[in-house]
């Protein structure tokens, strides 16, 4: 039983070691494929920089003492003497050539680097936002990726540096005596017997602490953003924000505690073996072998004096590069975690491309976020076919997002399937069948880029494409606004990058959402509560204008308030995730039932002005 936990354990570190190794290869193929030639090159100058070390600090002092010491006339001395001096010369001019050359092409190597993040986050399962561990994953890489690229290159080359220079000075003193070479290893032995040990440490204590950090930086954030100011100046959730930032620093000072001690009595011992043990040591029996056993020469009890302790740092510096790098590997794993996930979601970019509209069909559909104690939604049908108006009513709460969004393909249902013309929608080429939707979300994002790029949803528009989105925006009623800026339909939105950004108010910013739709040639239109920021009457006129310009376009619009679907060829009744109804709007009112109660309700309140079926209209919709 023994000696099979033995062999595990062993087999345990053995994977472990492959997977740190794997791990670094990673990272290095990463700055290969965006700079193949640096990796080489960097790796030749600390080959030399090792070199360089061991000749300038100490073969130069012993190779002239000797000769001196024996005998040897000075000329005889100057060839190798001026050999070494050229190659310090010529280390020294490349040296300053790679500090230039670093600088430049670190940058295009975290650009390339961030640019594949960047790329597998926008096209990542929208289901791992809901998964904290791999969010924390996510985040973890996002936040690693640049600087430990930077970080591990530094710490390649450093182990290279110190294993040349240790190997040959190892060498040099092993040649005088063996037993040297022996002292100055002790603390080689211990950074192999603890080294790991303390990078697990170190890491167990930075994971644990992610956590924490995250809400103390959010707290942080919250208190200077200004999306948040007005809440924190009514009430008193500033007191509960304070309350997490103790608790979170808390957290943090225990998990201190709990790693500190153990940090500091590893790092005590490894500093008394190196500094006294070692150090003493190679003086004593140095001089002892120099001055009373007189069987070494001068330059011999400098090499030993000099490099027993310079071994003993260099080893040491070994030991740390070794540890840094076992610590690279862990964050680098973050890293190669969240590119190398397998979207549930595929791309299949070798599916057919999404033909030319004719239905969208929901058959038996049923869909449960993960860890939800219920479905989202249960046995849904819906048929919508090409030119349809279609309506998808309920509460708040009732499934209506989540059906937006199974239509979209950003989930997949556990059972049941969604049709596009008769055929699974995953059977398509993922881009070529989202093409077909023009979507505005009831918590639609604006970015910080110009007008007409939040309208076109992209970038490098031409001439004619800009006279698009501003024709869009006139249709949306936002066109006066848009044209009274001096940037006209190239202002920047927000103030975040440009100090004469432009500013929407809520029911503005939704305007330019739907502006997006109408320019964006697509012949679904999906509306999921577009209506939420505005008035009453800025919302007939949306409808108005949503229904004149989509002649021809099939339209699913999403709402909790019944009157903006009235003229919907079909509405859909969403109740605790079930279709319970479903007809025209006087169909459903003829047949009473759950839609005639809230219509009657809603036409009371709205009287009122006020709205039964979500206390604030903005709010998402599960």
């Amino acid at each position: 039983m023994v000696s099979k936990s033995h062999g595990g354990t062993k087999q345990v570190k053995k994977s472990k070691f492959k997977q740190n190794i794997s791990d670094l290869f990673f990272i290095l193929r990463l700055v290969q494929l965006s700079s193949p030639w640096l990796l080489p090159f960097l790796l030749v100058v600390a080959a030399m920089r090792g070199a360089n070390t061991f000749l300038s600090t100490t073969y130069l002092f012993q190779y002239a003492l000797n000769a001196l010491q024996g005998g040897a006339e000075i000329r005889t001395i100057l060839l190798p003497l001026g050999c070494i001096f050229g190659f310090v010369l010529v280390y020294n001019i490349l040296l300053q050539v790679k500090n230039t050359v670093m600088e430049i092409e670190i940058v295009k190597v975290e650009k390339h680097i961030q640019g594949i993040l960047q790329e597998k986050a926008a096209h990542i399962d929208l289901a791992c936002y809901e998964q904290t561990s791999f969010y924390d994953t996510q985040m973890k890489a996002i936040q690693e990726a640049s600087g430990r690229t930077e970080k591990t290159l530094n710490h390649v080359c450093g182990l290279l540096t110190d294993l040349i220079t240790a190997g040959s000075i190892c060498a040099l003193v092993c040649l005088i005596s063996p037993v040297f070479l022996l002292l100055s290893l002790l603390p080689l032995i211990a950074q192999t017997l603890w080294g790991g040990k303390l990078g697990e440490i170190r890491y167990g204590m930075d994971a644990e602490s992610k956590p924490a950090e995250r809400r103390k930086e959010y707290v942080k954030r919250v208190f200077y953003e200004k999306d948040y100011a007005k809440e924190l100046r009514l009430g008193q959730m500033y007191k509960v924000l304070f309350a997490q930032m103790r608790e979170s620093v808390k957290q943090l000072r225990d998990i201190s505690r709990k790693y500190g001690h153990r940090l500091m009595w590893m790092e005590s011992l490894f500093a008394l073996l190196s500094e006294i043990i070692v150090y003493f040591g190679a003086i004593l029996f140095s001089l002892y072998r120099t001055l009373v056993q007189k069987s070494m020469f001068v330059g011999d009890c400098y090499v030993t004096i000099n490099c027993v302790t310079q071994i003993s740092y260099i080893v040491g510096d070994v030991g740390t590069d070794i540890r840094q790098l076992y610590e690279d590997a862990k964050f680098i794993r973050n890293i190669r975690t969240f590119l190398e996930y397998e979207n549930a979601i595929g791309e299949n970019p070798d599916g057919p491309a999404a033909g030319d509209f004719k239905e969208l069909r929901l058959e038996g559909v049923t869909f449960a976020y993960p860890g939800a104690g219920k479905p989202a939604l249960k046995n849904v049908s819906i048929t919508v076919r090409a030119g349809e108006r279609i309506a998808i009513v309920g509460a708040n709460g009732a499934g209506k997002t989540t059906l937006s969004k199974l239509l979209l393909r950003f989930y997949t249902p556990q059972s049941g399937e969604v049709y596009y013309n008769g055929r699974p929608i995953a059977s398509y080429c993922l881009a070529s069948y989202r093409e077909k939707f023009a979507t505005v979300f009831q918590d639609y994002q604006l970015f910080s880029v110009t007008v007409a790029e939040n309208v076109m949803r992209r970038g490098n528009l031409t001439d004619a494409e800009k006279k698009t989105a501003f024709a869009a925006l006139e249709k949306a009623d936002l066109g006066e606004r848009i044209g009274e800026c001096s940037g006209g339909i190239d202002s920047m939105l927000t103030k975040e990058f440009d100090p004469d950004g432009i500013v929407l108010s809520g029911g503005q910013a939704q305007k330019l959402a739907i502006a997006s739709a109408l320019a964006l040639d697509a012949p679904v239109v999906l509306l999921d509560e577009p209506s939420s920021a505005l008035d009453p009457i800025a919302e007939g006129r949306m409808y108005k204008t949503l229904f004149d310009c989509c002649q021809g376009r099939t339209m699913i619009f999403i709402s909790h308030r019944l009157s903006s679907v009235i003229s919907a060829d079909r509405i859909y009744l969403l109740n605790n995730g079930e279709i319970v109804q479903e007809g025209t709007h006087h169909e459903l009112l003829e047949q009473g039932g759950l839609y005639a109660k809230l219509w009657h309700m809603q036409a009371e309140n709205y009287l009122d002005g006020q709205d039964s079926l979500g206390e604030n209209t903005g709010a998402a919709s599960a």
